[in-house]
């Protein structure tokens, strides 16, 4: 089994995005995002297969890169090689929307 998941990292605070009491104030301000490091891993229950840390938004083309990059590391390495091609690679992904596109679910098909 292969996990992949992505998450983001910021260690500004963003002082202007607040909850708001509906009943007090109607609207809030807003400054934009904060730029963040986005990291996307991929780990087996031995080992981490692969990772990518980048400031660029994470989109579904993305996720598709990452997984034809660890398909190669996989088949080109030579310590790992042995363990994933004796058997089938389950790759898990969890709900989120940039795993659920038509094009990478044709893809990993």
């Amino acid at each position: 089994y292969v996990y992949l998941d992505e998450s983001n990292f910021n260690n500004k605070s963003r002082t202007k995005k607040r909850w708001v009491n509906k009943r007090t104030q109607k609207c809030f301000y807003d400054f934009g995002r904060l730029h963040s490091v986005n990291l996307i891993l991929a780990i087996s229950n031995s080992n981490i297969i692969n990772y990518l840390i980048t400031n660029k938004r994470n989109t579904a083309k993305t996720i598709q890169n990452f997984i034809e990059e660890m398909i190669i590391s996989l088949y080109n390495g030579k310590n790992k090689r042995k363990s994933y091609l004796d058997g089938k690679t389950c790759l898990i992904l969890d709900n989120a929307s940039i795993h659920k596109t038509k094009e990478l679910i044709a893809y990993i098909k």
